[in-house]
């Protein structure tokens, strides 16, 4: 599995591992969840967004400073995905502090954040929420983030990844 980017397989194995850890972490998921409200209590209580040039792994969580840190090149999914790691940090905070995510205990920590980032990526109503919360530019590049914002057109770097067939099948 790479350190940088496990695939959707790698992290539902890891975690299959993980699960039988006994971290206090997945108790914190089970009381906490990681959903709309908690979206908008990090905002009240000061969290943003800030951009940067050149990250390794593309953001980091400053949990001192209440920040996130996004590059700011970085687009479309790997925006998104990035900015729900960072938030599950936030919201869980030092239960789920990774470092740099090489040392075995902190890559589990890694791989429970990368987790909950794609389980909360795929919920329209929250990637609508953190997108629109912390102010970011939404992006139309699947078929959740047409449906999170079905406003907006898709841009010409993306091709979509569903078919009107299946479009439509959802909508109706």
């Amino acid at each position: 599995m790479s350190i940088i980017e496990p695939t959707w397989e790698e992290v539902q194995k890891e975690i299959l591992k993980i699960r039988c850890l006994d971290l206090k972490i997945w108790k914190d998921i089970e009381d906490r969840p990681l959903n709309c409200e908690s979206i908008y209590e990090l905002i009240g209580s000061g969290w943003k967004i800030r951009h940067a040039n050149y990250i390794i792994n593309g953001s980091y969580c400053y949990s001192h400073d209440k920040e996130i840190v996004l590059e700011k090149d970085i687009k479309y999914f790997e925006r998104d995905i990035n900015l729900f790691h960072e938030i599950a940090h936030a919201w869980y905070g030092e239960p789920l502090n990774d470092g740099f995510a090489i040392i075995n205990y902190r890559r589990s920590k890694f791989i429970i954040a990368e987790y909950l980032a794609r389980q909360s990526r795929v919920n329209k109503y929250l990637l609508r929420s953190a997108v629109l919360a912390f102010n970011l530019k939404p992006y139309v590049y699947d078929l959740v983030s047409y449906l999170a914002f079905p406003n907006k057109s898709y841009n010409a770097e993306v091709k979509p990844d569903f078919s009107a067939k299946e479009l439509t099948k959802i909508l109706m």
